[in-house]
This record gives structure tokens, sequence and C-alpha cells, in this order.
């Protein structure tokens, strides 16, 4: 089964399972 990482991540939240939230960076700046 081939799934991305934010499908995954839906999965586990449906379980309870703890996932950090994420977003985006754009910039370098933003991901520092």
């Amino acid at each position: 089964m081939k799934i991305h990482e934010y499908q995954g991540k839906e999965i586990l939240r449906q379980f309870e399972v703890p996932v950090p939230r994420g977003i985006a960076a754009f910039t370098v700046q933003e991901a520092v």
C-alpha cells in the first residue's frame, strides 16, 4: 500500500494516535 504522509497522519488521528501538526515552509527562514 502506498500512501502519502498526510493520509497516514489522518489514519493515525482516527485511532487517536497523537500526531504532530505540521505546516509547509516556503523559505529557509520559515523552516528554522
